[in-house]
């Protein structure tokens, strides 16, 4: 009988040692992941800021020419967007991981989306001479969601100055700044074909520069991976209403 209580003493003692371990070590967790929040909030910024610098279009290669027609641009465009992808992201193409994360995007699919824009531009023509992005502090959150891994939300502020129909690349997406900027119907008009009478929508390739100010919201899941901080997944949320307005007649700087 006392050997019974003895292994039952054992148990017991044991039981509150490795209970005692855990809570320390789940406290231990909550406070480097406090310290770790503003660095998550600080990368998604960055990221955002360093894919703006991207999309700003250098001056060789400001016209309203389609991008299908200026090459060495595309594979600028194409080398500085993957450049980016390697310097933050982690590969995860297992299909366990795809199903955690049902909605969204791992590195190939944003890459591959990247691609098939820059093959196929037409009707994507102009440029964007500036583009800045600020966070909106009120719509951030970082949560732990899984060992080593966080869920970032966060939106940004977004001003883009632009001529003609360029592309923007997100971090999820590729979009035409003409269409999401508030501009239907600007620059277009309906016209009739006399001999054969029906409505035909023309775009009209105008020299303005526009500035569009719109709000974007992404969902990044971020994993630590050799003690660095990468994406493994992102979510595009869409877009607050925007708002655009001409700057200038002439399609210069503002």
């Amino acid at each position: 009988m006392k050997n019974v209580y003895k292994r039952i003493n054992r148990g017991l003692v044991l039981a509150g040692v490795l209970l005692v371990a855990f809570v320390i070590y789940v406290i231990a967790d909550t406070m480097q992941f406090r310290k770790t929040k503003p660095l998550l909030k600080d990368m998604a910024a960055d990221y955002m800021q360093a894919l703006c610098e991207i999309n700003v279009t250098p001056e060789a290669y400001r016209s309203l020419e389609e991008l299908e027609k200026q090459p060495e641009y595309v594979k600028s465009l194409q080398d500085n967007l993957t450049g980016l992808l390697n310097q933050h992201w982690q590969s995860v193409d297992s299909t366990r991981d795809h199903m955690t994360y049902y909605y969204g995007m791992n590195r190939s699919e944003v890459e591959d989306g990247y691609s098939s824009t820059l093959k196929d531009t037409a009707g994507a023509y102009g440029y964007i001479t500036k583009m800045t992005s600020a966070l909106n502090p009120a719509e951030c959150s970082v949560t732990k969601c899984g060992v080593n891994t966080a869920q970032v939300i966060v939106s940004f502020d977004c001003v883009v100055q632009y001529v003609g129909n360029p592309c923007w690349f997100t971090p999820a997406y590729t979009y035409n700044l003409f269409e999401i900027g508030g501009g239907a119907g600007y620059g277009s008009h309906v016209m009739m074909d006399t001999e054969n009478p029906k409505e035909t929508d023309v775009q009209e390739r105008s020299s303005d520069l526009l500035s569009t100010s719109i709000r974007v919201t992404y969902e990044f899941t971020y994993q630590l991976v050799d003690g660095q901080w990468k994406i493994i997944y992102v979510d595009d949320y869409g877009w607050g209403e925007s708002s655009t307005v001409i700057v200038s007649g002439e399609g210069g700087e503002a």
